[in-house]
């Protein structure tokens, strides 16, 4: 099989243009570009300049098996950026808990982004769904959004198509590649009258 130069530089500059050159080393950055050579980068159209939702990175769930659940804790591990993506905005989403973690009645703490902006998680029933909330403060006003995603699990024996892994202790569910959140409501409320 023969490459042509042009096919390679072709292939290879969307690596080289995501990572700042100074980054090329960090362990971090591999595993970035290891990422994104798998899926191809979302980038923002002309007409998409505004954020229209929210970018899971890096899930991770566990939790015990039920013989286990008095003596481990269930946790969930995540990064969330804006979409399309705003310098400097991020957060991370973590709990563990010895209680159910997925209670659609209970919503779980994000670290802040930003002065005046919380985001926050929950999980659906047996880990159907994630739901993320993030509210801040624009121009006098506080604004809610939320977004949501159906999660879809897979305990195949195939590697490439299993996200779910089951130990005799629990199951541990992941997706490591970027999951993209559109947001189903927005509302905005004079800060006056906020809650």
């Amino acid at each position: 099989m023969r490459f042509s130069l042009s096919i390679t530089i072709l292939a290879l500059l969307p690596l080289a243009l995501c990572v700042p050159s100074t980054k090329i080393m960090d362990a971090d950055a591999i595993d970035t570009l290891d990422n994104r050579a798998v899926e191809p980068a979302l980038v923002p159209t002309a007409d998409d300049t505004a954020p229209s939702g929210l970018m899971v990175q890096s899930f991770e769930a566990w939790m015990p098996l039920p013989a286990f659940k008095r003596s481990m804790k269930s946790r969930a591990y995540f990064t969330v950026s804006m979409m399309p993506p705003v310098p400097g905005w991020s957060t991370t989403c973590f709990t563990t808990t010895n209680k159910a973690l997925c209670d659609p009645n209970v919503w779980y703490n994000c670290t802040n982004p930003a002065e005046n902006d919380r985001v926050m998680f929950r999980l659906g029933h047996d880990l159907t769904s994630v739901d993320i909330k993030r509210t801040w403060t624009y121009e006098g006003t506080t604004m809610t959004a939320t977004a949501s995603q159906p999660a879809e699990w897979n305990e195949s024996v195939n590697p490439r198509f299993q996200n779910v892994t089951v130990s005799q202790w629990g199951k541990c569910y992941k997706r490591p590649q970027g999951w993209k959140f559109d947001y189903q409501s927005m509302v905005g409320l004079p800060s006056q009258q906020s809650v």
